[in-house]
């Protein structure tokens, strides 16, 4: 699985995600809180209509360089929330309701915050770009099919029940960062 995750990284440093980059290094990340609401549309096979999806990303870039991870999602038929604590570019496992273990890894490539996650097949990645002298960011999520099937396949959140993605629409989102740990007061 760490092969899986590593490959996936490699590709996605390979390939961006079209963000202009601003250049932040993670050393100019540290001490910021960075909140992404966003929406989309996806449309699953076996799924008569699209599913319209929503959800939070909260991340605050510790002083000694953890990166402290609060995410939701949500969707007409189910919805889960996660947080945890990952040393950038060291890959780590959540569990999810419905007991299957996850894994994920957050670095800093090309100056944008990335988060890696392997999906049933494919892997998905977020990006967010980060100016922390203007204190601004951009979004962007994707989807990379997995190289043998070309398929990308994600597990609902709370039945576990595999589903093929057959696109996605992007919404809106908002992004925003400020200084200190906004989130919690865990750390």
């Amino acid at each position: 699985m760490r092969l899986l995750l590593y490959c996936g990284a490699l590709i996605v440093a390979c390939l961006g995600l079209g963000l202009d980059a601003v250049g932040a290094t993670l050393d100019e990340l540290k001490g910021l809180s960075i909140e992404v609401n966003w929406d989309r549309s996806s449309i699953f096979g076996g799924v008569s209509r699209p599913v319209p999806q929503n959800g939070k990303i909260q991340i605050y870039v510790g002083l000694n360089g953890h990166i402290f991870e609060y995410n939701h999602l949500q969707q007409f038929d189910g919805q889960r929330s996660y947080s945890s604590i990952n040393t950038p570019d060291k890959a780590i496992s959540s569990t999810m309701p419905s007991g299957l273990v996850v894994m994920h890894a957050w670095t800093v490539e090309g100056g944008k915050l990335q988060l890696v996650a392997p999906l049933k097949e494919g892997f998905s990645v977020t990006s967010i770009a980060v100016d922390p002298v203007k204190m601004t960011c951009a979004y962007e999520y994707a989807d990379r099919p997995d190289p043998q099937t070309g398929r990308v396949v994600t597990i609902h959140p709370t039945t576990g029940a595999p589903f093929q993605v057959m696109s996605r629409t992007s919404g809106s989102y908002t992004c925003s960062v400020r200084r200190g740990n906004i989130f919690a007061s865990d750390q």
